[in-house]
């Protein structure tokens, strides 16, 4: 009974939100751009396979993942991914969508692995199918440069890889992930 009277409440207030809105001659809610819709190609569930390293002159380690993406309203996709990173387990939470202002696709991270929040912006390339994000991540308390390039294959299969900017300026792919969609 409780749920019902705060559903009931909770729909008051938006609808007179939304009345005084129109009286007031407030500007009109957004509408979402063709970017946003673009996102949808990463909803779903998918398994990951995960190479990682972050030593060139020593082999990957391989592990295996889930990530579970969704629409959140028109405008964001949230995400989170379970793996194993480092013989440790791992989970990730993130958001990502479109700045209209800004004409720059936004995401935020934060992972069981660190204390930071990574905001990461990026475009869409040429091709229409690889979305770009640049951040930059502190290691070992040195501010890193960092690109990861999601790449649609098909529509069950992608794949992200991650770089970092060595010393020398240098790009280094410490990580890649080839996701297929769970059927």
């Amino acid at each position: 009974m409780k749920k019902v009277v705060a559903t009931g409440c909770t729909l008051a207030l938006l609808a007179g939100f939304g009345f005084v809105m129109a009286q007031e001659g407030m500007p009109p809610m957004p509408k979402p751009e063709p970017e946003h819709k673009w996102l949808d190609q990463f909803a779903g569930e998918w398994e990951c396979d995960i190479e990682m390293t972050m030593d060139p002159s020593k082999p990957a380690t391989k592990s295996k993942g889930t990530e579970s993406m969704a629409r959140f309203g028109d405008f964001w996709m949230v995400f989170d991914v379970k793996a194993e990173m480092m013989g440790m387990p791992f989970k990730g939470h993130g958001q990502i969508g479109y700045d209209p202002a800004k004409k720059k696709y936004c995401m935020t991270w934060i992972d069981t692995m660190g204390p930071n929040v990574i905001v990461s912006w990026g475009s869409v390339d040429a091709t229409g199918k690889a979305l770009v994000m640049e951040y930059d991540m502190d290691c070992d308390g040195k501010m890193t440069s960092m690109k990861d390039t999601s790449t649609i294959v098909d529509k069950d299969t992608r794949t992200m890889t991650s770089q970092m900017k060595t010393p020398d300026g240098k790009w280094f792919q410490h990580m890649s992930i080839k996701y297929k969609r769970k059927k």
